[in-house]
């Protein structure tokens, strides 16, 4: 399924998840670092987490301790349906997601640890990205998106996808390969955006 507003979209290892969806498979349990919906204190949990959002949110999961690699599924309250919206998670990656209202996750160990993150960020341009999945959300610049690699990771390409932070809504997608390293998407003159990031080191800017 592409990726868009209003949908989920699949990729070939750790981020499965697009930034706001429809919920539709189910998971298991595991243990979690939680934050409440207030964004202060923290505590954990030997089967699952629960968050209540009334803006776009974030999830943040950390599987460095978790040598299988972490799979996560988020499940929305009003509905019960789910997703997952993460599999082979074995470093950090973060989730944007665009819908709000009540919502659980299970991973499918105690050592993957999940944090939910209130609000889409606030990245400054120009920045260098590491993790895998969504980066926090930036003012779009009208001159558009640049996006250089500097570590494919022993891939032999990085495809990016640019969306609109404020619904989730896909706005522009690139590949960048060895030769040809820096790629520009356009931000369709939306104000705060964010990338996902395919499995690759890269320098976000503005497009000079």
């Amino acid at each position: 399924m592409p990726p868009g507003h209003g949908r989920w979209w699949p990729r070939r290892r750790g981020l499965i998840a697009a930034a706001a969806g429809l919920l539709v498979a189910g998971g298991v349990g595991a243990a979690l670092l939680l934050l409440p919906s207030g964004g202060s204190g923290g505590q954990s949990s030997p089967s699952e987490g629960s968050y209540t959002a009334a803006a776009p949110w974030r999830l943040r999961i950390d599987g460095t301790a978790y040598g299988n690699g972490c799979t996560v599924t988020l499940t929305a309250g009003d509905s019960g349906t789910s997703i997952q919206v993460a599999e082979g998670v074995y470093g950090i990656t973060r989730v944007q997601i665009s819908q709000t209202g009540s919502f659980r996750w299970q991973s499918t160990d105690r050592r993957c640890l999940i944090t939910p993150l209130a609000g889409t960020g606030s990245a400054v341009l120009p920045f260098t990205h590491e993790e895998d999945g969504h980066t926090d959300a930036f003012a779009a610049p009208t001159t558009g998106v640049s996006v250089q690699v500097r570590d494919y990771k022993g891939g032999s390409k990085c495809v990016f996808r640019l969306f609109d932070a404020v619904n989730g809504q896909a706005l522009d997608i690139a590949t960048a390969t060895p030769g040809t390293d820096t790629v520009t998407l356009n931000p369709e003159g939306r104000r705060k955006v964010y990338l996902y990031d395919d499995n690759c080191v890269v320098r976000v800017s503005a497009h000079p």
